[in-house]
């Protein structure tokens, strides 16, 4: 998954990533990686600072049509969710 370089992971952040998925999920991300790097950029600009603990923690997420994928995100007030998410991204399992 080394497409996600472009988007300031490291090769630490990147062996925690493929580690904690399936190597069939790996294939599915890879195959779909200008989504994911669409979804991922939305969480960067959106202002979450966690983007990428929440990117190895929740791949499957970022396989989202982007429209729904943001929803997810729009839906509540923004500096609260923020907040939450910044300090917890286990958040993201209620959203």
């Amino acid at each position: 998954m080394n497409f996600l370089e472009e988007l300031n992971f490291s090769e630490d952040e990147i062996k925690q990533a493929e580690n904690n998925v399936t190597d069939l999920l790996i294939k599915e991300l890879i195959s779909a990686k200008d989504l994911v790097i669409h979804n991922l950029k939305f969480l960067q600009e959106y202002g979450i600072d966690n983007y990428k603990q929440i990117y190895i923690n929740y791949s499957r997420l970022f396989l989202m049509d982007p429209s729904k994928f943001q929803k997810i995100f729009t839906k509540y007030e923004k500096n609260s969710l923020l907040e939450k998410l910044n300090s917890n991204i286990d958040v993201v399992e209620f959203l």
